[in-house]
Parts: C-alpha cells; sequence; structure tokens
C-alpha cells in the first residue's frame, strides 16, 4: 500500500494498521516487493529497505483495555479581575466549577492514559444543558468554550485510543454559571 501495512483479524472482522511511527522503516511499498518465506516470514520492500516480521508476532503495541481519561487543565477569563485564571489537576475535580457571566471563556485540557500513539488519541464532549450532541475534538485535547449563559450544566468528555476503544470513563464536570 501507500500507507502502511494492515492485518486483518477474522475472528473480529477489523483491521489493524501498521506505519512507520510503529516500527516499520517504511510507509509506503513497491507493488511487487513482497513474499513469504519458507518459514512464514513476510518480506515488504519499499522506499527505504524491507520490513520482515512473522504474522503470528504482529501486536499493536498495546492491549485494548480501555485506559482512563483524566482533567489536566483548567483555564478561564475572570471578567471581575480582567485577568486569566488557570489550574492544573493531579485527579479529576469533583466540585462544581463556578463561573461568573462576566467570564469570557472558560478552556479544558484533558489526557487519555494510553500512550502507545497518544497523537492518535481522539475526543468528543458534550455540554449537557446547552447542547446535548456528542461534538468530535479529532485529536486535540483541549476544549474552549466561550461566553456560557448562566445557567446549570454538566461537560462530558470522553476519549478513544488508536483502536477506537472508548475510556474506560467519561468525565462528568459540573458547571454552574451564576447571573448578573
Amino acid at each position: 500500500t501507500n500507507n502502511g501495512i494492515s492485518s486483518f483479524d477474522k475472528s473480529s472482522q477489523t483491521f489493524v494498521n501498521y506505519y512507520s511511527n510503529n516500527g516499520l522503516c517504511n510507509s509506503e511499498y513497491n507493488h511487487a516487493a513482497y513474499m513469504s518465506s519458507s518459514e512464514g516470514r513476510f518480506y515488504f520492500g519499499g522506499l527505504n529497505g524491507v520490513d520482515a516480521f512473522f504474522p503470528s508476532e504482529l501486536t499493536d503495541g498495546h492491549t485494548n483495555q480501555k485506559a482512563k481519561l483524566y482533567l489536566t487543565g483548567f483555564m478561564k477569563h475572570d471578567g471581575q479581575n480582567d485577568t486569566i485564571v488557570e489550574t492544573y489537576f493531579h485527579k479529576n475535580p469533583t466540585a462544581p466549577i463556578q463561573l461568573s457571566h462576566k467570564d469570557r471563556f472558560v478552556a479544558f485540557e484533558f489526557s487519555l492514559a494510553d500512550y502507545f500513539q497518544p497523537k492518535s488519541n481522539s475526543y468528543a464532549y458534550k455540554l449537557a444543558g446547552y447542547e446535548n450532541t456528542w461534538i468530535d475534538l479529532g485529536h486535540s485535547n483541549q476544549l474552549r468554550i466561550n461566553e456560557l449563559p448562566p445557567g446549570d450544566y454538566v461537560l462530558h468528555i470522553r476519549g478513544a485510543n488508536l483502536n477506537k476503544t472508548v475510556t474506560s470513563n467519561v468525565l462528568r464536570i459540573p458547571i454552574t454559571v451564576t447571573g448578573p
């Protein structure tokens, strides 16, 4: 292929894809540059050399266990003092986040504890009480919400790893925005 090597699992009917960041020396392979040895080793020739492996020894580098999602940072514009307030977390907060109607924005940063290919982790959120549909953030682990009206909300954030295995937990962050 012109984009890595794919392995098909017949029992689960799914593909696992491997790229140079999985240890291959190529991502693009020559059309007829492949063979299988009598021992069962596969060889694929590409632009940067030859990749060789036994298909039975392929691994995706991690288990499909569900990783945990953590809130790692929070920032807001403090409308009272016209300043930016940042907080970093070592554990997920349990108390509601209190905002004023004068706070122009609130931002969150989060991390999925799956480190095989962290740039391939994906995220989604919904803000219950405002918008009740999941919104895809792609690979961005940051979220900024501007000018949230007064009210009570619950921010839900979920993540998925390279194999699209969804997190073992969904972050639920209560937010209260006070009115004038």
